[in-house]
Protein backbone atom coordinates (compact mmCIF):
# COMPACT_ATOMS: atom_id res chain seq x y z
CA UNK A 1 0.00 0.00 0.00
CA UNK A 2 1.27 3.50 -0.81
CA UNK A 3 0.29 4.79 2.62
CA UNK A 4 2.65 2.44 4.42
CA UNK A 5 5.45 3.36 2.01
CA UNK A 6 4.76 7.04 2.70
CA UNK A 7 4.80 6.37 6.44
CA UNK A 8 8.12 4.52 6.11
CA UNK A 9 9.53 7.51 4.24
CA UNK A 10 8.29 10.10 6.72
CA UNK A 11 9.85 8.24 9.64
CA UNK A 12 13.14 7.60 7.81
CA UNK A 13 13.60 10.91 5.95
CA UNK A 14 14.43 12.87 9.13
CA UNK A 15 17.28 10.43 9.77
CA UNK A 16 18.54 11.06 6.25
CA UNK A 17 18.31 14.85 6.33
CA UNK A 18 18.36 16.02 9.97
CA UNK A 19 22.14 16.28 10.12
CA UNK A 20 22.14 18.80 7.29
CA UNK A 21 19.38 21.07 8.63
CA UNK A 22 21.69 23.09 10.90
CA UNK A 23 24.31 23.42 8.17
CA UNK A 24 21.63 24.47 5.68
CA UNK A 25 20.32 27.18 8.00
CA UNK A 26 23.81 28.53 8.62
CA UNK A 27 24.53 28.60 4.89
CA UNK A 28 21.28 30.37 3.91
CA UNK A 29 22.85 33.83 3.38
CA UNK A 30 25.42 32.27 1.02
CA UNK A 31 22.66 30.35 -0.74
CA UNK A 32 20.68 33.54 -1.35
CA UNK A 33 23.80 35.16 -2.79
CA UNK A 34 24.45 32.12 -5.01
CA UNK A 35 20.85 32.15 -6.29
CA UNK A 36 21.30 35.80 -7.30
CA UNK A 37 24.69 35.18 -8.88
CA UNK A 38 23.50 32.19 -10.93
CA UNK A 39 20.31 34.00 -11.95
CA UNK A 40 22.32 36.95 -13.23
CA UNK A 41 24.48 34.64 -15.40
CA UNK A 42 21.54 32.94 -17.13
CA UNK A 43 19.17 34.71 -19.50
CA UNK A 44 15.63 34.81 -18.09
CA UNK A 45 14.43 33.09 -21.28
CA UNK A 46 16.72 30.07 -20.89
CA UNK A 47 15.32 26.76 -19.70
CA UNK A 48 17.46 23.96 -18.37
CA UNK A 49 16.45 20.45 -19.49
CA UNK A 50 17.43 17.05 -18.11
CA UNK A 51 15.87 13.76 -16.96
CA UNK A 52 13.65 14.22 -13.91
CA UNK A 53 15.36 11.32 -12.14
CA UNK A 54 18.44 9.33 -13.19
CA UNK A 55 16.64 5.96 -13.03
CA UNK A 56 13.18 4.43 -13.14
CA UNK A 57 11.36 3.70 -9.88
CA UNK A 58 13.23 1.00 -7.95
CA UNK A 59 11.54 -2.01 -6.33
CA UNK A 60 9.98 -0.91 -3.04
CA UNK A 61 10.55 -3.97 -0.83
CA UNK A 62 14.38 -3.72 -0.59
CA UNK A 63 14.06 -0.03 0.35
CA UNK A 64 11.80 -0.87 3.28
CA UNK A 65 14.39 -3.06 4.96
CA UNK A 66 17.75 -1.53 4.17
CA UNK A 67 18.52 1.94 5.57
CA UNK A 68 21.80 2.17 3.65
CA UNK A 69 20.08 1.23 0.38
CA UNK A 70 17.22 3.63 1.15
CA UNK A 71 19.58 6.58 1.70
CA UNK A 72 21.69 5.73 -1.37
CA UNK A 73 18.61 5.33 -3.60
CA UNK A 74 16.83 8.39 -2.20
CA UNK A 75 19.91 10.55 -2.70
CA UNK A 76 20.29 9.36 -6.30
CA UNK A 77 16.56 9.80 -6.95
CA UNK A 78 16.61 13.43 -5.77
CA UNK A 79 19.92 14.30 -7.45
CA UNK A 80 18.58 15.95 -10.60
CA UNK A 81 15.79 17.91 -8.93
CA UNK A 82 17.89 19.01 -5.94
CA UNK A 83 19.92 21.57 -7.88
CA UNK A 84 16.74 23.37 -8.93
CA UNK A 85 15.33 23.18 -5.42
CA UNK A 86 18.56 24.57 -3.99
CA UNK A 87 18.66 27.43 -6.50
CA UNK A 88 14.94 28.21 -6.12
CA UNK A 89 14.22 27.32 -9.75
CA UNK A 90 10.73 26.45 -10.93
CA UNK A 91 10.37 23.12 -12.69
CA UNK A 92 7.94 20.87 -14.50
CA UNK A 93 8.33 17.21 -15.36
CA UNK A 94 6.77 16.05 -18.60
CA UNK A 95 6.16 12.31 -19.02
CA UNK A 96 8.15 11.15 -22.03
CA UNK A 97 7.89 7.39 -22.21
CA UNK A 98 8.88 4.35 -20.24
CA UNK A 99 12.13 2.77 -19.16
CA UNK A 100 13.13 -0.54 -17.61
CA UNK A 101 10.21 -2.61 -16.43
CA UNK A 102 7.87 -0.35 -18.40
CA UNK A 103 8.19 2.27 -15.63
CA UNK A 104 7.41 5.89 -16.57
CA UNK A 105 10.21 8.42 -17.10
CA UNK A 106 10.07 12.20 -17.14
CA UNK A 107 11.79 15.10 -18.88
CA UNK A 108 12.40 18.01 -16.50
CA UNK A 109 12.34 21.61 -17.67
CA UNK A 110 13.57 24.16 -15.12
CA UNK A 111 13.56 27.94 -15.15
CA UNK A 112 14.90 30.75 -13.05
CA UNK A 113 13.11 31.94 -9.90
CA UNK A 114 9.90 33.81 -10.65
CA UNK A 115 9.76 32.61 -14.25
CA UNK A 116 6.93 30.10 -13.67
CA UNK A 117 4.71 31.59 -16.40
CA UNK A 118 7.49 31.43 -18.97
CA UNK A 119 8.29 27.84 -17.97
CA UNK A 120 4.66 26.71 -18.12
CA UNK A 121 4.16 28.32 -21.54
CA UNK A 122 7.29 26.67 -22.91
CA UNK A 123 6.38 23.30 -21.39
CA UNK A 124 2.90 23.44 -22.89
CA UNK A 125 4.36 24.28 -26.30
CA UNK A 126 6.98 21.50 -26.08
CA UNK A 127 4.88 18.78 -24.46
CA UNK A 128 3.63 17.12 -27.65
CA UNK A 129 7.16 16.87 -29.06
CA UNK A 130 8.66 15.64 -25.76
CA UNK A 131 5.94 13.00 -25.41
CA UNK A 132 6.51 11.89 -29.01
CA UNK A 133 3.22 13.25 -30.31
CA UNK A 134 4.13 16.07 -32.65
CA UNK A 135 1.27 18.53 -33.15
Amino acid sequence: CCCSAANDFTTRAPVTFSSTMVATSAARPCTIQLIGDISSMISPHVLIAFPTVPHVAPPLEPLKTGDELFVKTNTKTLRNTSIGNFLDWCGISIPCGTGDGDMPVGFLLSGLPGRDGHLLSAALAAEAVIRGREP
